[in-house]
């Protein structure tokens, strides 16, 4: 790392169960058991870790199941988020949560090191995942591209304005 660079984590810590879609070929068992020293980092343990070699951005999804508490169906939430180029996806366990502090809680870590970095995530409803892309040109404000089942949006990142809706098409036509 330069002077410059910073690290950057981001966390999902959820409270249902966490499946994950890993491609075991995919999957680097070869990450460090502890992510740092300080602020209980000590504590977190490294199940797996992915770490985008390339030099594109990467689609990674995983999904969460719940229990309904009052209607005792269950329900799945969909996630998907972009992994910068030398970004690293790690599953993670912590000691506790907490409701139960005797509970362990599997999450999930993304971890960046460098002068900047973009952490776009998308969640939905269900157990089929949005698939996003990154559709701008170099010089660009940075375009997203969203495609779920039957239809695909492009928003830009405004710094100022935030998240504008720039086209959507129905793909089942």
């Amino acid at each position: 790392m330069t002077e410059r660079d910073e690290e950057v984590d981001l966390w999902f810590h959820p409270t249902g169960h966490l499946v994950l879609p890993f491609d075991p070929h995919r999957v680097q068992t070869d990450s460090p058991t502890v992510l740092g020293l300080e602020a209980g980092y000590d504590s977190v343990e490294v199940l797996y870790a992915m770490k985008n070699e390339t030099d594109c951005t990467l689609n990674t999804e995983w999904n969460i199941r719940y229990e309904g508490v009052s209607t005792g169906r269950e329900y799945e939430v969909s996630t998907s988020t972009l992994l910068a180029p030398g970004s690293i996806m790690h599953e993670i366990r912590t000691p506790g949560i907490a409701e139960d502090p005797g509970r362990l809680l599997r999450g999930i870590m993304l971890r960046h090191k460098g002068p900047s970095v973009d952490f776009i995530s998308v969640y939905r409803d269900g157990h089929e995942p949005a698939v996003l892309k990154l559709v701008s040109q170099v010089g660009e404000p940075p375009r997203i591209q969203i495609a779920t089942t039957g239809q695909v949006v492009v928003y830009c990142l405004d710094p100022k304005a935030g998240l504008i809706q720039e086209k959507s098409r129905n793909t089942e036509e």
